[in-house]
């Protein structure tokens, strides 16, 4: 995986490691060893191999996208978390290789 979030006491969502595909969510590509916050009022986090969800307005996405795994339609690399489609309320995340789970909000 080679890259870190996560949310802090204040909901801040600070990220470090590799960004190659960016997954940080930072709007580059450049690598970080140190953590730097790239957003607020973050409730969730999950880290895949190549990119990363958070839960803040709803299911968000950054990174590798290819597979689809971003939720967003055009299977695109995405260096900024987008809205995911089609999950209005998601209560619970998770990521790995190429794959995204989320539980929505109805259980």
């Amino acid at each position: 995986m080679g890259h870190s979030l996560i949310v802090d006491g204040n909901g801040a969502l600070r990220g470090t490691g590799r960004n190659g595909s960016g997954q940080l969510g930072t709007g580059n590509y450049g690598y970080r060893n140190t953590f730097i916050q790239v957003l607020t009022n973050v409730n969730a986090v999950a880290v895949g191999q190549h990119h990363s969800l958070v839960i803040k307005s709803g299911l968000m996405g950054a990174g590798d996208g290819k597979c689809g795994q971003l939720g967003t339609y055009d299977n695109a690399v995405k260096n900024t978390f987008v809205q995911a489609f089609g999950i209005p309320s998601v209560s619970s995340i998770a990521a790995g290789v190429g794959s995204s789970l989320a539980l929505d909000g109805v259980g």
